[in-house]
């Protein structure tokens, strides 16, 4: 009966079929129904077409989530539109998101304003949350962080553990005069205590680094792995680096985390995990295992340099020669643009040496090109002389990474120099890092912070990455995350899916968190995810 109600064109009988086809846990016409997305999807625009706007709601969360149909975009800012119009509160504040991140849209923040204000005014807590995010600058643009605290404590009458988060990180990073340590940790903890996985994470990494609070490992420790066994991935890795460099350094413990968030398909990880492979910290040192993971890691698009690979397979450095091999990792960077993209990186800039004169030198094998340390080193100086800034590059990170040679900052410091000299950003990229730790060079945060600006200006990717893994996580600068959001918005236009992934991955959270149940899982703009960028570049 239901089927045929829904085939004869009653609307009310299609959007029931479509619930039971996407839930499987019916029965129509005396048969049980089982769960089949694409007739659920199939039978909601049938309904959708007619008006129905519980139908429309769920065809706007199902294709900008890409959960139960393949996501798009476009389609969903128009079944959002069309529930938004007929005052659906869940539909309002997804078609607010979509504007304020220009997901299938033009970004417009006025129209995002509106559109979370319809759904606010109807009491929706996401329409509240929108509001909070787009003034405390997690859009981009102007902040009014009076507002934000406005919108952001309405959520929290609602018993939102999102935007107790949102809110504790406000008062923790925000405007000076509006910082309140004492209020921002309380709401962390019982955010945390009610189960948000980010609570757990924030509180973690706080004890971790000592900030806002004394540096207590143990209480590190125990905020990071419950925020590890609630699903939040980037735990694993800061686990990894809890052991590595906290109090009590235990390098096996550090690699188990490692390979957990590894495991988990976390690319800092994996990059990671192929580094401590290569050295032998904490695991068995092993060629094959830190080429498969680093190689991992480069699907995933991480800024890792491909043409490090290549380096290691066409000389031998750590891994067993294999030219071939050596030849595709050649071809992926020359296809990236180099090392640091097309754009002021290793390749195509001044004094840089693109990926193809990689690949042109390969044949040369073993008489072109030394596998020996020490006669590799004298081969890099010798082109370095010649005006290679790529050459400049790998003698900074042969000191910097002390596998060969006895580690030495200054030296580093000074070929990174040179390389910035010669017009190659990736110099001017890896030098900031040295600035921000102090390494081989005065500590100066400011000399780090013009360097990484002037790189990603000229296009280098990896900088503009940095740039809002720092304004995010506020350890070297102040929070501020309408500039982190800036440069992560920036990187992704420039070309790097890295960052897009992660503006695509906040869409499908902010989607969840339209619905009636907030996504306890969800971490928003602006929320620090993986540990420093600087402990993985040095």
């Amino acid at each position: 009966m239901l089927r045929e109600l829904a085939e004869q064109g009653n609307a009310a009988a299609q959007l029931r079929l479509a619930q039971l086809y996407e839930r499987g846990d019916g029965v129509a016409a005396g048969a049980v129904v089982a769960q089949d997305l694409s007739q659920a999807e199939h039978w909601y625009r049938c309904a959708g077409q007619q008006g129905s706007l519980a139908a429309q709601t769920r065809l706007g969360e199902m294709y900008l989530t890409g959960v139960g149909a393949a996501q798009d975009l476009e389609q969903a800012a128009d079944w959002n539109h069309r529930a938004a119009r007929g005052g659906e509160p869940f539909a309002q504040a997804r078609l607010g998101h979509q504007y304020a991140s220009g997901l299938g849209l033009k970004r417009d923040t006025l129209t995002a304003e509106h559109w979370f204000h319809a759904a606010a005014d109807q009491g929706h807590v996401a329409g509240n949350f929108g509001l909070g995010m787009l003034y405390a600058g997690g859009y981009g643009g102007r902040t009014d962080p009076a507002r934000a605290l406005h919108w952001l404590e309405r959520c929290l009458a609602q018993n939102d553990s999102t935007a107790e988060l949102c809110l504790g990180l406000l008062l923790l990073y925000g405007e000076p005069q509006m910082r309140d340590v004492g209020r921002a940790l309380a709401l962390l903890e019982h955010a945390a205590a009610a189960g948000q996985p980010a609570a757990m994470f924030q509180l973690g990494e706080l004890y971790r680094r000592g900030r806002h609070v004394a540096r207590h490992a143990v209480n590190a420790e125990t905020w990071l792995r419950r925020a590890a066994a609630s699903g939040y991935l980037a735990a694993w890795l800061s686990l990894a680096q809890l052991f590595r460099s906290g109090p009590t350094p235990d390098p096996k413990a550090a690699a188990v985390m490692c390979q957990q968030a590894a495991a988990l398909g976390d690319g800092e990880a994996q990059y990671l995990l192929g580094r401590l492979y290569l050295a032998g910290a904490g695991v068995e040192r092993n060629s094959k295992l830190a080429a498969r993971w680093l190689s991992r890691a480069a699907d995933r698009l991480v800024t890792v340099p491909f043409e490090r690979l290549g380096d290691r397979y066409a000389m031998g450095l750590g891994l067993s020669r294999e030219l071939q091999a050596a030849a595709d990792w050649f071809h992926r960077a020359a296809a990236q643009g180099g090392a640091a993209g097309a754009k002021g990186g290793a390749a195509g800039a001044k004094g840089g040496t693109p990926p193809l004169y990689h690949l042109g030198s390969l044949p040369l094998g073993g008489p072109g090109t030394p596998s020996d340390p020490k006669a590799l080193r004298a081969w890099y100086r010798r082109v370095a002389k010649q005006g290679s800034g790529a050459a400049c590059i790998e003698l900074g990170i042969i000191y910097v990474g002390g596998e060969t040679v006895r580690r030495n900052y200054v030296a580093a410091a000074r070929w990174y120099a040179q390389a910035a000299a010669l017009g190659v950003e990736e110099g001017r990229y890896l030098l900031a890092f040295l600035h921000l730790r102090g390494l081989g060079v005065a500590q100066d945060t400011g000399r780090a912070l013009s360097l990484l600006q002037r790189a990603a200006g000229n296009g280098h990717l990896s900088a503009a990455w940095a740039l809002y893994r720092l304004y995010t996580d506020g350890q070297y600068l102040a929070a501020d995350p309408a500039r982190a959001n800036q440069w992560l918005r920036h990187a992704a236009e420039a070309g790097s899916s890295a960052a897009a992934h992660l503006l695509a991955g906040e869409a499908q959270r902010a989607g969840a968190q339209a619905n009636a149940v907030p996504a306890t899982g969800a971490q928003p703009t602006g929320v620090p995810a993986s540990p420093e960028t600087a402990e993985l570049v040095l």
